[in-house]
């Protein structure tokens, strides 16, 4: 498991992180649940890998955990050899939706850190100024001083955040795997991405075409951040720092 943490672009939970670990079947759960009560099956013999863990008693061990926070329940396999059922508590829909979480008013930014100058640019003059003009704090994993692991860090603000931009330019995987736990846990997701990349034949995973990108362009700043700033008050509604700015 280090020498995939090594190969892979997007954060993979610690060997003991078993929340995180946990939180992807949870979403995993979810993404399979079509209405409230349906009950879902999983094979910890075949899905252990959903949590990234190293074995079928790791996938169970995560599984409990979700039943001890009363996240989920447990139903037993109909018939010998099949595997149980999990339904998604009440609870387990207030958790993943946020309710009662210590979400703080800041939108955490998913971006690739190269060509340097460009990505510099689109930061702070795009993606932190449009984040900021909505009222919310911009969080960017490298602009926070850490000494834990980057991607337990990546985990973490997702976790505090009220919602998560993702600019997809370069087919950033990183960033579709941070939109994706961040949408796992009921948080919305703005898109960003060049508009070259948007115009290209297969620049954009066609997964996301179904949603409203907001392009950029370079050198053409204000126009996009005016823009994002309109996509987030259009989405989750003006924060909580919008009179405090200077």
């Amino acid at each position: 498991m280090d020498e995939l943490r090594k190969l892979v672009p997007f954060p993979i939970p610690g060997a003991t992180d078993v929340r995180s670990k946990a939180d992807l079947f949870m979403q995993a759960i979810r993404r399979k649940t079509r209405y409230l009560g349906e009950v879902m099956e999983i094979d910890s013999r075949v899905d252990c890998a959903i949590g990234f863990c190293e074995n079928a008693h790791e996938c169970d061990f995560c599984l409990d955990f979700l039943l001890n926070q009363d996240l989920v329940v447990k139903i037993e396999a109909p018939g010998f050899g099949c595997p149980p059922g999990y339904r998604i508590t009440p609870a387990g829909w207030a958790y993943l939706s946020g309710i009662g979480a210590d979400v703080l008013p800041q939108g955490f930014i998913a971006m690739a850190f190269s060509p340097k100058e460009v990505a510099d640019e689109l930061n702070m003059a795009g993606l932190q100024k449009g984040i900021s003009a909505a009222g919310y704090a911009p969080r960017r994993i490298d602009s926070k001083e850490h000494n834990n692991r980057i991607d337990d860090e990546i985990v973490a603000e997702i976790r505090k955040s009220r919602f998560v931009v993702a600019d997809l330019t370069d087919k950033n995987a990183g960033a579709y795997f941070e939109a994706g736990f961040a949408m796992g846990l009921g948080k919305p997701v703005i898109w960003t991405c060049r508009q070259t990349d948007i115009d290209a034949p297969g620049g954009v995973h066609f997964d996301t075409r179904q949603y409203s990108i907001v392009p950029w362009t370079e050198k053409q700043w204000d126009d996009f951040s005016r823009r994002l700033t309109l996509r987030i008050e259009a989405t989750i509604g003006h924060g909580p720092l919008k009179d405090n700015r200077a």
